[in-house]
């Protein structure tokens, strides 16, 4: 698992765009590293929009 610079774990996930102008490209993301990979392009302006959460513990903490 990733760690901050406080020592804190870090999870990874992706997360729809509030916005309807935007297509999410097909991917996919590894919820331990962050790796996102697209695994096909469409026409269009793309988003992908990745959420962070902390955990402490295993306590969660934040997310952004």
């Amino acid at each position: 698992m990733v760690s901050d610079l406080e020592g804190d774990s870090l999870g990874f996930s992706l997360v729809s765009s509030s916005s309807g102008i935007y297509t999410m490209p097909t991917y996919s993301i590894d919820p331990i590293t962050g790796v996102v990979q697209v695994l096909a392009l469409q026409q269009g302006l793309l988003a992908i929009n990745l959420e962070v959460q902390e955990y402490r513990n295993g306590t969660p903490i934040g997310r952004s």
